[in-house]
């Protein structure tokens, strides 16, 4: 855990604390799992599409995004991620990577390795379960994407995606916050909103 302080672990646990009181036992074995930080350039890829799942990622400043190839050769951005994010449920259950992840901005982020979450799950189900449950909710908030793109105009989408990306700054931030960075480009907007 090179250069973490305890203001940015606390910002990792508020997330999963907005849906279960952790105990000092629990947060201890998240601290042992989160192997080492990993500090990404934009358009650096810490996790490929087919590649390896290997671990989960917890960010901890920063922008990415996870994207899916499409048949005809583009992308399509599936989900932009920031500090307090949980990355990675979605191929938790898998040996290969169901999305390619990419840094947007500068960022750090720490990688829990999977076969650490194994005896998590061993020695505190009620983590297993909450992982479990935010995989459940990333499902539910895909499919409201989805609908999303088949039934509004480009301004619906648009206005959609930056209302969800402040709920979520919000959430994360541990209050109300009215403005935000947004070190998105045009192609990424459009990738992700279209």
């Amino acid at each position: 855990m090179q250069g973490r302080n305890d203001a940015s672990k606390w910002v990792d646990r508020a997330r999963l604390e907005r849906h279960l009181a952790l105990t000092e036992e629990e947060r201890a074995a998240i601290s042992r799992a989160e192997q080492r930080e990993i500090r990404l350039k934009p358009g650096e890829i810490p996790m490929a599409e087919g590649g390896t799942s290997h671990a989960l990622f917890v960010v901890h400043c920063g922008w990415l995004h996870s994207a899916a190839r499409l048949a005809a050769g583009g992308r399509q951005i599936l989900r932009f991620h920031h500090a307090g994010d949980l990355i990675g449920t979605s191929s938790i259950a898998w040996s290969q990577a169901s999305a390619t992840l990419t840094a947007v901005s500068d960022c750090a982020v720490t990688e829990l390795p999977k076969a650490d979450l194994g005896q998590i799950f061993r020695q505190q189900p009620r983590l297993a379960g909450l992982l479990y449950a935010i995989a459940a909710a990333e499902n539910v908030a895909m499919s409201d994407r989805l609908t999303s793109i088949g039934r509004k105009g480009a301004a619906e989408r648009l206005t959609t995606l930056l209302l969800d990306i402040l709920a979520r700054l919000r959430v994360t931030a541990g209050g109300v916050i009215d403005s935000f960075d947004l070190p998105l480009t045009q192609s990424d907007i459009g990738m992700r909103s279209g």
